[in-house]
């Protein structure tokens, strides 16, 4: 089996089998082509004219019964015109948690006070550099620390919190294992004392979020996953992956789609998107 959750991104509104997250925090970079179900990439399925779609259509005949349900249910998506009470009621009708960004920078430090009556366990707490260690808040804490480090917003100190704390990389990148390790470093800087056995059970913490995880086998580039020598060995990556019997990556590359056409349109649309912010 393999020996870390191997998806373990927690960011956008789409099916949570497909991200596996803090942001749904990615175990590679390819997790989004290879944990789908289906036979075929459907690029409809994920062309949702609403976030909340996605979420009122999983149980729906037009919902593509390739894809697994949503868990999530994202409000930190700057188009989305949804308050959080409606935004809380909309998740708790549907049985799904909520990821919201909390606490991030100074100027969202009372976050804790409008969420408090809200958050429950099923919530996902993003960053929450800022929250005071008796935050009373309900959730799991996702501590992104590169993403923090690249905000110059602080550390959040994860070890300080009572509630559950999971890794994600805030979209920088999508390596799980790099996160642990500069959680592991930050951590270090603040506590000499520190072990890479904590960042590593926040990684862990993904088989509690997505326990179909569990059962993935994932043959990796590196014998030895411990996390004492996983903390100072860089560039290991997975080798094959099987999910539920079906080998959905083989030697690095997935198994049900092109990746060089999956990257390509990507990046057409990167272009697009910069092209956009910086035309105001």
């Amino acid at each position: 089996p393999s020996p870390l959750p191997y998806n373990v991104r927690i960011r956008q509104l789409v099916p949570a089998h497909l991200f596996h997250s803090s942001d749904l925090s990615i175990g590679h970079p390819l997790d989004l082509l290879t944990r789908q179900n289906g036979s075929s990439f459907h690029s409809s399925d994920l062309s949702i004219g609403h976030p909340l779609d996605l979420l009122t259509r999983q149980n729906g005949s037009s919902f593509h019964s390739d894809l697994p349900t949503v868990r999530l249910l994202e409000v930190a998506v700057p188009r989305v015109v949804v308050g959080l009470e409606a935004a809380a009621g909309l998740a708790a009708d549907r049985g799904v948690g909520v990821h919201v960004h909390v606490a991030e920078g100074p100027v969202d430090a009372g976050a804790a006070d409008r969420l408090r009556h809200l958050a429950t366990d099923d919530w996902l707490l993003v960053h929450g550099v800022h929250l005071p260690d008796d935050h009373g808040l309900a959730g799991t804490i996702v501590h992104n620390a590169r993403s923090n480090m690249n905000n110059a917003v602080g550390y959040a100190r994860p070890i300080r919190f009572a509630n559950p704390v999971a890794l994600g990389s805030d979209g920088i990148g999508a390596d799980m294992l790099d996160e642990f390790r500069v959680a592991y470093a930050r951590q270090r800087e603040d506590d000499v004392t520190a072990s890479p056995e904590v960042a590593w059970g926040w990684l862990a913490t993904g088989w509690d979020l997505f326990p179909e995880a569990v059962a993935d086998r994932v043959t990796w580039t590196y014998a030895d996953m411990d996390p004492w020598k996983l903390a100072f060995t860089t560039d290991i990556g997975p080798r094959t992956v099987e999910v539920d019997g079906r080998v959905v990556l083989a030697d690095g590359r997935p198994t049900l789609v092109d990746a060089d056409e999956v990257r390509a349109r990507a990046a057409e649309e990167a272009a697009r998107l910069h092209y956009r912010l910086e035309d105001g």
